[in-house]
């Protein structure tokens, strides 16, 4: 007798299963043949019950189907590997196998059953018998696996490696170290030639210093401000001995005179006529004398600039009035018109 199982003889030995669950029974309610109560209703006169007969119709419970469908799975499964697995003609006599409710649960699947899964030690052997018979055999743990190696990408799929042989080792240390000798030297050269235009701009700001202060020298300005011309070079009067030896500035006592140019104090003094004087001796020699002064902001030895205070308008000396008297000697000898100097010089007074 064949080993396997049409689908009448499934259904056969199905029917022979008793199917028993918790809380759920295939039985009905009243036997078979039995009298049923039938409910009366109260629609007929007072007094009178009719006798109504209800129509039960039995329907299997969605627990039940789903039993009786996970028995008809499993009974499948038993069915084709017990077919897979002896083909051969000696296992014909066994006749068909009778199927329990223990049978069914050791041969359903761990996701049906709520079996945990055989764990997977990664080694194993698979046997194939009929026309093809051999065993293969794998060791290791599967393809995906964490630790598993690379699948095959193809004939064209790159080497990777990360050894490396101690020649190629030494060539790159060496290329790196010529690599970071040569950025050094770029970056001594780059330095060398910033300090080189460093070096040349402050000649250069050194030379306007010195070309600006040769001009300063130069330059000249009005001794006073706030003033008017009362007395010119030349003059005579009353007022002199002899002719007028310089150029008078009228202002009021107190304002600020200042050095017509660059130069350096060479006397504060009072001298007779000229009252409190002093003399401001410019880098050519040329002597410029301020008369008449009501006081000195200036020492002996101290180097002005133009337009620097020196001292303030006054009346000493012989005076009719506060005024400045201005004297230019060149050399330190005879007065030269102080107007026609500070016109040569850019000044108009």
């Amino acid at each position: 007798m064949s080993r396997r199982l049409g689908l009448g003889t499934l259904v056969l030995d199905l029917v022979t299963v008793p199917l028993s669950f918790r809380g759920l029974s295939t039985t009905p309610r009243h036997p078979k043949g039995a009298d049923v109560p039938l409910p009366t209703t109260s629609d007929g006169p007072a007094g009178r019950r009719r006798a109504t007969r209800r129509r039960r119709r039995w329907l299997p419970s969605p627990a039940v189907a789903g039993a009786t469908a996970l028995v008809v799975a499993g009974v499948g499964a038993v069915v084709v590997s017990s077919g897979a697995a002896s083909p051969s003609p000696a296992a014909a006599g066994e006749g068909v196998r009778s199927v329990s409710l223990i049978d069914l649960d050791s041969t359903l699947p761990p996701a049906v059953t709520g079996a945990p899964a055989p764990a997977d030690t990664g080694t194993g052997t698979v046997t194939g018998a009929g026309t093809d018979a051999g065993t293969d055999t794998w060791t290791g743990v599967e393809a995906g696996d964490v630790g598993a190696p690379p699948r095959d990408r193809g004939a064209n799929a790159p080497t990777i490696s990360r050894d490396i042989d101690r020649a190629t080792l030494q060539q790159q240390v060496e290329l790196q170290a010529a690599q970071r000798t040569q950025a050094l030297a770029e970056l001594a050269e780059a330095a060398q030639q910033r300090a080189n235009e460093l070096r040349v701009e402050q000649r250069q700001r050194l030379q306007r210093q010195q070309e600006r202060a040769a001009e300063l020298a130069r330059q000249w300005v009005l001794p006073v401000a706030g003033y008017s011309l009362t007395a010119t070079f030349g003059e005579s009067s009353y007022l002199w001995s002899t002719v007028h030896t310089g150029l008078d500035f009228a202002a009021a006592e107190g304002t600020p005179l200042v050095a017509v140019a660059q130069g350096t104090i060479t006397a504060t003094e009072y001298n007779g006529a000229y009252g409190t004087k002093t003399i401001l001796t410019l880098d050519d020699g040329t002597e410029i004398w301020y008369c008449h002064q009501s006081s000195q902001t200036v020492s002996v030895g101290d180097v002005v600039a133009p337009g620097e205070t020196i001292g303030a308008v006054g009346s000493t000396g012989n005076t009719t009035g506060p005024h400045l008297h201005l004297e230019v000697r060149p050399d330190g000898g005879d007065p030269v018109d102080p107007y026609t100097v500070l016109a040569e010089h850019g000044v108009s007074p």
